[in-house]
């Protein structure tokens, strides 16, 4: 997710159903440069070079957004309209497998790819004050992992299912914090080791003393290990001890 001004002008994406090193290239309807998704960078055209500020964002599945937005809406299938939905389905099922049997559909050079994960993992970058590190998400499972970037504590929050996460500050109201996982079958529950608040994926205390709290969310990235190594590449790998 990214900020769509530059320059003062706010420019309109759309998809160009090209690929390359099987990611996802963009459009800007304004200027006909064309954007790699992954990175936010114009490859081709007149923007060529120019990077897009990325926007704090979480992905997480449907099931984990719905217990901590109970009243969120959704688009229905059986809409008044003429059309047929029945098609819609996740086409992307064992994706990563096939991925990692280096079976694309576009190609990819995995020669480019640090081989240090496998090419389909799915991993979550954190970015402050201009670096960049990267959490693989499908090794740290559930846990939270506290660390710097930069000179920045944070703290990635992570989930096995999907597996997703979220990273944030571990500054709050100028204390620095230390997460845990609550124990086994915690869900989506974290703890802090100096309050012994509970904290959920969205960053809010739930319970115990800073309860109500928010931490601040960092901007950063999920996408497969194979796009990360190839257009990130000095981003820093953090490895799970």
């Amino acid at each position: 997710m990214y900020h769509r001004r530059v320059d003062g002008e706010v420019l309109d994406f759309g998809n160009t159903s090209a690929l390359y090193e099987n990611s996802l290239v963009m459009f800007d309807h304004q200027t006909g440069s064309y954007w790699i998704q992954v990175s936010g960078e114009a490859i081709v055209g007149e923007l060529t070079g120019v990077k897009l500020d990325l926007v704090a964002s979480v992905t997480m599945p449907w099931g984990e957004w719905k217990s901590l937005h109970p009243n969120t809406r959704v688009l229905s299938r059986e809409q008044s309209v003429s059309g047929d939905y029945s098609y819609l389905r996740d086409v992307f099922r064992n994706y990563d497998a096939v991925i990692n049997a280096g079976e694309t559909s576009a190609p990819l050079n995995v020669d480019r790819v640090d081989r240090a994960l496998r090419l389909a993992d799915l991993v979550l970058t954190v970015r402050v004050d201009g670096r960049e590190k990267v959490y693989p998400l499908s090794l740290i499972g559930d846990g939270a992992v506290n660390d710097i970037v930069g000179t920045t504590p944070v703290v990635v929050f992570s989930r096995s299912t999907g597996p997703h996460g979220a990273g944030y500050s571990r500054i709050h109201d100028g204390q620095e914090l230390t997460f845990m996982v609550s124990g086994p079958n915690s869900g989506e529950q974290f703890v802090d080791a100096e309050t012994r608040s509970v904290w959920n994926l969205a960053g809010t205390s739930i319970a115990g003393p800073l309860a109500g709290a928010q931490l601040e969310i960092l901007p950063g990235r999920r996408a497969f290990w194979f796009a990360i190594s190839i257009l990130l590449p000095d981003a820093e790998l953090y490895v799970p001890g």
